[in-house]
This record gives structure tokens, sequence and C-alpha cells, in this order.
């Protein structure tokens, strides 16, 4: 597996991402490069990133320098989505996800249409759901596992103003709060969804 670089400093070119002294401006760009394998490593430098990643048939560890690693959603979309196969795993550390909203209502900061997704020290805030699932939506067959990190200040017109937990979602230290949803401000969890 290789490791790559993203700064907000970077230039996205053909030769860009493969040292820290040339990385590339964002994931998007990265992770769309034919030399970007499943399973590479990312390594995303301070900054606000509006690309709007998504994953999909690779998987990655996508690794922040910390709160100051920003993927916003600019309250369009989402901050990152994820749609690789549910035997694959996306790892995200040390990173915040904000201004989430997606056009179809269906999550906000963190949207995972399939596959599993594991973080530590992520925060997902302030994002907004015109359904459910504001802070992640995890589907049926998906998974979200987090250590640490938080999920604070969502807003879900439905439920879930944290979580739309349809699949499974396990929290082992992870601030909850300040949530909002008349179903479930924290978790909506539908029929078959483990919490």
């Amino acid at each position: 597996d290789l490791t790559w670089f993203v700064a907000s400093s970077g230039s996205n070119t053909a030769t860009c991402g493969t040292a820290a002294v040339t990385p590339c401006a964002t994931v998007t760009y990265l992770i769309a490069k034919a030399a970007f394998t499943d399973g590479d490593t990312i390594n995303v430098g301070a900054g606000t990133y509006t690309d709007k990643p998504l994953f999909g048939a690779k998987s990655a560890t996508v690794i922040g320098a910390g709160s100051s690693t920003i993927f916003s959603g600019t309250s369009s979309t989402y901050a990152i989505g994820v749609n690789i196969t549910n035997a694959k795993t996306l790892n995200l550390q040390n990173m915040t996800l904000t201004l989430g909203k997606t056009s179809n209502g269906l999550g906000g900061a963190l949207v995972i249409a399939s596959g599993n997704v594991v973080t530590s020290g992520v925060a997902l805030t302030n994002s907004t759901a015109t359904n459910v699932g504001a802070g992640a939506y995890v589907p049926a067959g998906g998974s979200l596992s987090m250590t640490g990190g938080s999920i604070t200040g969502n807003t879900a017109t439905n439920g879930g103003g944290a979580v739309y937990a349809a699949g499974t979602v396990t929290l082992n230290g992870t601030t909850v709060s300040g949530n909002a949803g008349p179903l479930g401000g924290a978790f909506y969890i539908p029929a078959g969804g483990v919490v």
C-alpha cells in the first residue's frame, strides 16, 4: 500500500501526492488517480477542504492533522461520502466533518451508501438533514464505529439528529450532544438497526 499527501497549499497535478513536499490540493483528485489503490493511506494537512470526496470502488485510511483538518459540505452535500462495498472499510482519523446537507435528505456530514467506516478522533458537526441522519447516515448492511471524537450540533427534520442507524453503529468514548430531530434527537433506529 502507498502513502499519499494532501494539503491546502497543494496543487492538483499529474505528479502530486507522492511526497509531503508535493501534495495534491484535494482528496477527490488524489483518489481518482490510476496509481491510487484500494487500502492506500492519505495524510491530509490542516485546512478547510470543500471538494466533498466520495469513496467508491477504493477504500483508504485518511489521516488528518486534528480538528484543524476540516472537510466541509458547504451546506450543499455531504462532507465525505462512502459508497464502497459492504466488505470494505474506510478509516478516518483526526479530522472534522461539517456543514453537510444532502439533496435527498438522507444524511449530512458523513453519508454511507454502503460499506463500513471506522473513525478515531473525528468530529461530525453542524450539519443538517432534511430527512434523517444529520451527523451520519448508516444504511442497512453498513456500519460506523467511532472511537473518541464527537457528534454535535446536528439537526434532522425528521429523525436522527446525530445518527440514522439502519445498520450497526458502535460508539466508544464519543461525545454526543446538542443534536436535534423530532423522532430521535440523537439516534433514529429503524427495525434492524443496532447501536
